[in-house]
């Protein structure tokens, strides 16, 4: 994740391969391969602007981030709540978690399968950013 503080923007790549939460690890296998295609598409991407001040204060502060996430080859318009911590002046703490329709990114589900793979995916978020 790189962070431009001066511009406030931000730009964060996440390996598909990296998604878990899936009830079996054959699931999860099909999920990567039949539905996300990750020979084709190994990254999902997220680049735009952090709405809000990133200011040191001891208090959680609440940001919008704002951006094109890239999933699957398909780039939709995103605005994500996120929660900073400062754990200590040199590190930041960011979580946050948003809904994403697999639709929007053109990720097909058959319908032999529909009741079992979800239609819209909870993402998690959590990363810690350390200034230099």
């Amino acid at each position: 994740m790189l962070v431009d503080t001066s511009k406030m923007e931000f730009a964060i790549t996440i390996p598909i391969q990296s998604f878990v939460g899936f009830n079996s690890p054959l699931q999860q296998e099909h999920f990567y391969e039949n539905y996300m295609e990750t020979e084709q598409f190994e990254s999902a991407t997220y680049a735009g602007k952090i709405l809000g001040n990133i200011s040191f204060s001891p208090d959680t502060l609440e940001l919008t981030a704002k951006g094109k996430l890239k999933i699957h080859g398909e780039e939709k318009l995103r605005i994500i709540p996120v929660k900073a911590i400062w754990k200590d002046e040199n590190s930041l703490q960011l979580i946050s978690y948003f809904i994403i329709p697999l639709k929007d990114h053109d990720i097909d589900i058959p319908r032999v399968v529909y009741q079992k793979v979800a239609e819209d995916i909870r993402v998690d978020f959590e990363c810690i950013l350390i200034t230099e």
